[in-house]
């Protein structure tokens, strides 16, 4: 484009301002050079805000003849809100008197609010109650009815759900908290036809809503049945058969590759067959990919699948790990795949950093690896289990607390500890990060899952409902 004379300032802007929207400030920032100075200045002064919010705003409120974009500044507050709420919470009201408006008052507002609620504040209510109600979107009542679970305000959180929009409203994980908050204010039929009604949707919140009715949890075993005739005619086509041979020699990247241009050539009423190919053949991610995208979620016998049995009970018996929830673990991080490698620096199977790896090894007088060894299934998969079993230790035998430091680091799990006890489910729902939220619910109920398939039994997972900060 810029070759072609198309790239024109209007569009260099654009792009920045997308860049800035999604936290990209260096890259904003390169590309802002191209544009000319009277133009930069602003987009210039925005970084500044998100990259440096407390000595930006400031230098902004010390000087009252100082314009600022208003935007700007309501981004530098929301990120120091984030990363600083106690410095936020000192800046508010300067702020909010400078930024004018209402409106701009309320945005300050709810993006203190959002800060403080990550944080577990109980100041968070406060400003959310100075945020007018069409200014709450779904992602900030979710945010509210989080701190209100937080502050045991089950009137609130009720109210709150109430005001979210009907499909968030009807998701599993609201109707589990609606049921709770019924159950908080003391309508303990209306909490028990909740949580009767979401019992068959199979996931973490289903099973938590059968523990608290005293119910054992069962999961619904839908057979996805393989056609054999089908599955062998898709075996023989020569992209398979690559994707195959690549697997087996450790080239799993090239099979994936392959095996994805086969699969966009074989017929429509064919490709669902092609799961338990991949199944058969050891490409997890694969079937379990290819199940997702046809809404194929409950065939546990294909998609919980059971490998590296030897490796599994060396560490078990070393470490003294549960099985079942070794299993949810792994298969959560890397579906069994023992050659992936996460953009932030996990290896291998049990998604290990090579420094975390290294210490467990030290700490439990094991070989210390190097980085290949961490695709190596056997090594990753004890020194997964090890770790997890100094974070059982670390955390008090608290599971959830364990998996949300096994995802986000031991640091961040310690500081988000309850000052006193509180319930591990409200504790769960307010883990701040969304991708470790989800983990330590998906981990829980993979290990569910394997547990069921292992046992042959219902099961009552009990020690979900303990409480965390015990």
């Amino acid at each position: 484009l810029r070759a072609q004379g198309a790239m024109t300032n209007e569009l260099i802007e654009q792009r920045v301002g997308l860049l800035l929207d999604n936290g990209e400030t260096g890259f904003a920032r390169t590309i802002t050079r191209r544009l000319p100075p009277e133009r930069a200045s602003r987009l210039i002064e925005r970084a500044d805000f998100i990259d440096r919010p407390a000595p930006t705003l400031d230098a902004w409120l010390a000087s009252p003849e100082r314009s600022a974009d208003i935007a700007a500044v309501r981004d530098g507050f929301a990120q120091l809100a984030r990363v600083a709420p106690d410095a936020a919470l000192d800046r508010f009201a300067a702020v909010a008197a400078r930024a004018g408006s209402e409106a701009e008052a309320a945005e300050l507002s709810l993006g203190l609010a959002l800060g403080l609620a990550w944080d577990r504040r109980s100041e968070a209510l406060d400003y959310f109650a100075r945020v007018p109600e069409p200014a709450l979107d779904d992602t900030a009542r979710a945010w509210q009815a989080r701190a209100a679970m937080w502050a045991g305000d089950w009137e609130l959180v009720a109210a709150v759900i109430a005001a979210m929009s009907e499909p968030v409203r009807a998701q599993v994980a609201w109707r589990y908290w609606a049921a709770r908050a019924a159950a908080g204010r003391g309508l303990q039929a209306d909490a028990e036809a909740e949580y009767g009604a979401i019992l068959d949707t199979d996931n973490y919140y289903s099973a938590m809503a059968a523990t608290r009715l005293g119910k054992r949890v069962e999961p619904r075993q839908m057979p996805f049945p393989p056609d054999a005739a089908a599955i062998d005619a898709i075996a023989m086509r020569a992209p398979f058969q690559r994707a195959r041979e690549l697997s087996l020699v450790g080239l799993r990247n090239l099979a994936t590759v392959e095996w994805q241009y086969g699969y966009a050539e074989l017929p429509e009423d064919a490709r669902p067959q092609a799961i338990h190919l991949a199944a058969r053949w050891e490409l997890y991610d694969v079937a379990v990919a290819t199940a997702t995208s046809f809404g194929i979620f409950n065939d546990y016998e294909l998609l919980y699948p059971r490998p590296y049995h030897d490796e599994i009970v060396a560490a078990v018996k070393l470490t003294d790990v549960d099985r079942a929830l070794l299993y949810g673990m792994l298969r959560q991080e890397s579906l069994f795949r023992p050659d992936v490698a996460s953009p932030a620096g996990a290896l291998g199977v049990a998604q290990l950093s090579y420094t975390t790896a290294r210490a467990t090894a030290q700490r439990w007088q094991l070989p210390v690896p190097k980085r290949t060894d961490l695709f190596d299934a056997d090594v990753g998969i004890t020194l997964g289990a090890a770790h997890l079993a100094d974070l059982l230790v670390q955390f008090d035998a608290e599971l959830p607390a364990a998996l949300g430091a096994y995802n986000a680091g031991d640091a961040a799990a310690a500081r988000w500890l309850p000052p006193k006890p509180i319930d591990s489910d409200v504790w769960i729902e307010n883990i701040p990060y969304d991708e470790t939220r989800a983990y330590v619910r998906r981990v829980l109920w993979h290990s569910l899952v394997f547990a069921w398939l292992e046992t042959g039994r219902a099961q009552h997972p009990r020690s979900w409902l303990e409480k965390i900060g015990k």
